[in-house]
């Protein structure tokens, strides 16, 4: 996210030489810079998170994506385990021409077919996607046992590869500063982390432990650094970190497990902020998206907080969101159980988006009003959903008259030109025709998602060849082969078409579970699918 320069670079400079933290690992640069981006259709998946808005540029999508014309074109970085996608990107924080993305790939555990979420790095472009650079995860070696912090030497726990592989050590939240342009990593069981070296190296960040509120490098300490886990019973939730911001005046945010971390030193001392029961509070102490609202004032830019249940504490608390506008001086909360997944500004207009939909407030969060529903006229009342998830928001040209505000779901990244009046939607729409490798395959047709979930995704979208210019009727079946819903599909074009279902049948009542089958006809010919319907 861009960011104003409100503190000169030497001062911050300083303030991270008055510290003395050992270096807790040194990873490789690994590979040459490899080339950047490659032309796409659109957006790399239909599940569009993360996003981050950089002026007028939009990276985002599971594959790292860009588009620079408010998606009229898109550009995917061309690093062959994005490109095929086994690596997708988690977290990511895009400013000017630097961009950092967190990578995971999916581990296939061999027990019970259930794959798990596995660290893969990081993948880094500071020549705006020119060239790309893949950093390996940020692992401990087995002599980093500990941690000089001041006047006390901390002993912590060491993070390996079964951390990665259980999906507890990856990088949940990235912070770039360019100001110092140190990098910031909120790495959960990894705790956070700082590079002050493009990622050559990297050091571990004490944080206070549970029973503490603050530390200084002056006092002297005993407590274990690390999360508490059956392995490690002496540590501490608040050094399970998810999330992380520098903000304009140079305060490091760092929200974690148990709290919300405060540094007015840039990381050297810390101060811990927790629930109290008050609406001037935490609603939660479970911490996990940090934003920063700029202001025309640069001491009121605020920082905006989204909370969650905490199921580690007697009083879990709940999810909310609570704004700062005096470097957490005082607190203010601005929703109540709302699941707020992500926030993005355009001046005075703040965008949240929720597990309910999206939101927006023009007021400092006093008042919100919900978006209109994120569907495209061009799909009809189906694909419309009220309370549609939005997973990610940004707005690109924030500032301008030709803002764009875009919501990422799981089903499409949606864009609205004024200001979430009316939208039109951005798919990953796959090709009856594909090719891996030397080997290509094409189908007549197949229907996405599949299985389908008429409570969670509202519609699934059969797609067929299309070879001719007429119409197509696509007809529903159940098990039993009985004629369930009959679909009309417009005049095709001479290419693949789509038709939406809504899993009900021709009285307007939802479906059981269970297969069902659908035929394609027109032209003289007729394709055959198969949909699974669960819920």
């Amino acid at each position: 996210m861009e960011r104003r320069t409100l503190l000169p670079t030497m001062p911050r400079l300083a303030a991270l030489l008055a510290v003395s933290l050992s270096v807790a690992l040194a990873v490789p640069l690994g590979a040459r810079a490899q080339a950047g981006l490659v032309s796409t259709l659109g957006i790399s998946r239909n599940f569009a998170a993360p996003l981050d808005a950089s002026g007028t540029a939009l990276w985002g999508t599971p594959l790292l994506s860009v588009t620079r014309d408010d998606g009229a074109t898109w550009r995917q970085a061309a690093l062959d385990s994005l490109r095929i996608g086994r690596y997708r990107v988690l977290s990511l924080d895009a400013d000017g021409p630097t961009v950092w993305a967190g990578l995971y790939t999916f581990l296939d555990t061999g027990i019970d077919a259930i794959d798990r979420i596995r660290d893969a790095g990081f993948a880094v472009t500071t020549d705006n996607g020119a060239t790309f650079r893949r950093l390996p995860p940020l692992l401990d070696r087995t002599t980093d046992t500990v941690v000089v912090y001041g006047n006390s030497r901390i002993v912590t726990r060491i993070v390996t590869s079964v951390d990665t592989d259980r999906g507890l050590a990856r990088s949940f939240g990235i912070a770039y500063d360019p100001d110092s342009a140190a990098v910031w990593v909120a790495g959960g069981y990894l705790g956070l982390r700082r590079s002050l070296d493009g990622g050559a190296t990297w050091e571990r960040i004490v944080l206070p432990p549970d029973n503490l509120d603050e530390i200084r490098p002056e006092g002297v300490y005993a407590f274990r650094l690390g999360p508490k886990t059956a392995g490690f019973p002496l540590g501490h939730f608040n050094h399970d970190v998810g999330a992380v911001l520098v903000d304009g005046r140079g305060i490091v945010w760092a929200g974690s497990a148990r709290g919300l971390n405060r540094s007015l030193d840039y990381g050297a001392s810390w101060r811990r902020f927790q629930p109290t029961g008050s609406a001037a509070a935490l609603p939660s102490s479970f911490v996990g998206v940090l934003r920063e609202q700029y202001a025309d004032d640069p001491t009121r830019s605020a920082v905006w907080i989204a909370t969650y249940q905490n199921p580690e504490v007697a009083d879990a608390g709940r999810d909310g969101l609570v704004v700062t506008a005096d470097g957490g001086q005082t607190f203010r909360q601005a929703l109540s159980g709302e699941t707020v997944f992500d926030l993005a500004f355009d001046g005075a207009t703040v965008y949240a988006g929720t597990a309910r939909g999206l939101l927006a407030s023009t007021d400092g969060g006093t008042t919100w009003s919900r978006r209109r529903d994120l569907c495209d006229p061009g799909e009809g009342t189906a694909a419309c959903r009220p309370d549609r998830p939005v997973y990610a928001v940004a707005v690109t040209g924030a500032g301008t008259t030709s803002a764009t505000l875009w919501a990422g779901t799981a089903d499409g990244l949606f864009e609205s030109r004024d200001g979430g009046a009316s939208w039109t939607v951005n798919r990953a729409v796959a090709g009856l025709t594909t090719t891996q490798g030397q080997r290509t395959t094409t189908v007549e047709t197949f229907a996405y998602p599949n299985p389908f979930s008429p409570a969670g995704d509202r519609v699934v979208r059969v797609r067929f060849d299309a070879t001719g210019s007429g119409a197509y009727t696509v007809r529903v079946f159940d098990f039993a082969m009985r004629l369930v819903r009959t679909l009309d599909a417009d005049r095709t074009t001479g290419t693949a078409h789509e038709v939406l279902w809504d899993g009900t049948d021709a009285d307007g009542l939802r479906v059981p579970n269970g297969p069902y089958f659908y035929t394609a006809e027109g032209e003289g010919r007729s394709v055959r699918g198969k949909i699974l319907v669960v819920d």
